[in-house]
């Protein structure tokens, strides 16, 4: 049997499932240049990625499709509040986006957070980005706030909630 994304997990004429597993070191240089995508900072985003994958590894996932890095979530928890989890970034390659990749990457994220006792899950999002909007919503999670320059001047974020029952809880 083969693993997800290869050849032959493949029903003909269907997409290619991805594996989602936690970052290892070798996938720094993949995840770094999907970071500096968006940031336009090489520098930036490899600071940001080796740090991240220090303090928040158990919430550090990726998305692979055959030997290529496709994706990327990371969540951490507040240190004021363990039971308040964020997920921090998700990203997809531009061409792998809309097949499902985020949900899967949200979901490994969410989940590894409320298993550490996160009973409710934050994240930001961009108000013109309606697609990760819809990807959230689709998830569960609700619009709770707006934050105009939440990251400075024009950088305005809608604060989404998503409320769940930690592992061991009852």
């Amino acid at each position: 049997m083969g693993r997800a994304g290869s050849p032959e997990s493949m029903v003909e004429g269907a997409r290619p499932s991805p594996l989602i597993r936690r970052f290892e070191p070798a996938d720094f240089n993949a995840v770094s240049s999907l970071e500096e995508e968006g940031s336009g900072s090489r520098y930036g985003s490899r600071v940001f990625i080796r740090q991240a994958s220090v303090l928040f590894s158990p919430f550090f996932f990726v998305a692979e499709l055959g030997d290529a890095v496709t994706g990327y979530a990371i969540g951490g928890l507040t240190a004021a509040d363990a039971g308040e989890g964020w997920v921090i970034r998700l990203k997809i390659v531009e061409g792998h986006r809309s097949r499902g990749m985020g949900h899967l990457l949200l979901d490994a994220a969410v989940t590894s957070l409320a298993a550490a006792g996160a009973d409710k899950v934050l994240l930001t999002v961009a108000p013109g980005n309606t697609k990760a909007i819809g990807l959230y919503r689709k998830y569960g999670f609700l619009e709770t706030g707006f934050k105009a320059g939440y990251f400075g001047t024009g950088e305005d974020r809608i604060i989404m909630e998503f409320r769940t029952l930690p592992a061991g809880r009852s």
